[in-house]
C-alpha cells in the first residue's frame, strides 16, 4: 500500500519530465523547457505544502483536509491518525487520573501532591481539616 503513494509521486515526476521533454522537442529549448517544467513541479509542492500547513494550523480537522494523493494524502492520514491516538490516549489518562484521585480521597491518611516548585496541586478532605486548607 505504501508503494502506491510512491507510484503516484514517481508518475507526477514522469510527466513533469514528459511535459519538458515535448516542449523542448517543439522549441529547441532543451534546458529552458526543462527549467520551466520543474520549476512548475516545485511550485505545486510548495503549494501542496502551503495547504498542508494552513490544515495544520487551523487544527486538522478532518472536514477541512486538503483534497491530496500520493504521498500528500499518506501523510494527512498519518497525522490524523496520530491524532485520534493522542485523543484516546488523553482519555485514558484522565480516566487513570480520575480514579486514582479517588483512591487518595479515600485514605484515611492526609495526602497531598506537590508539584516540582513544592506548591500544592492536590489534597484530599483529611489533610485541608489537618493543615487548614481552603
Amino acid at each position: 500500500m505504501h508503494s502506491n503513494y510512491y507510484l503516484v509521486e514517481i508518475g507526477r515526476i514522469i510527466l513533469v519530465l514528459f511535459i519538458a521533454l515535448v516542449g523542448a522537442m517543439l522549441s529547441h529549448y532543451w534546458l529552458l523547457s526543462l527549467t520551466i517544467a520543474l520549476s512548475a513541479y516545485i511550485f505545486w509542492l510548495l503549494y501542496k505544502l502551503r495547504q498542508l500547513h494552513k490544515w495544520l494550523k487551523n487544527g486538522a480537522k478532518n472536514k477541512k483536509r486538503p483534497d491530496n494523493n500520493g504521498l500528500w494524502e499518506h501523510i494527512t492520514q498519518k497525522i490524523q491518525a496520530i491524532q485520534k491516538q493522542s485523543t484516546q490516549r488523553k482519555k485514558r489518562m484522565a480516566k487513570l487520573l480520575k480514579s486514582s484521585q479517588r483512591i487518595i480521597s479515600g485514605l484515611p491518611y492526609a495526602t497531598i501532591v506537590l508539584n516540582k516548585n513544592n506548591e500544592i496541586e492536590w489534597a484530599n478532605k483529611i489533610s485541608e481539616t489537618y493543615f487548614d486548607m481552603i
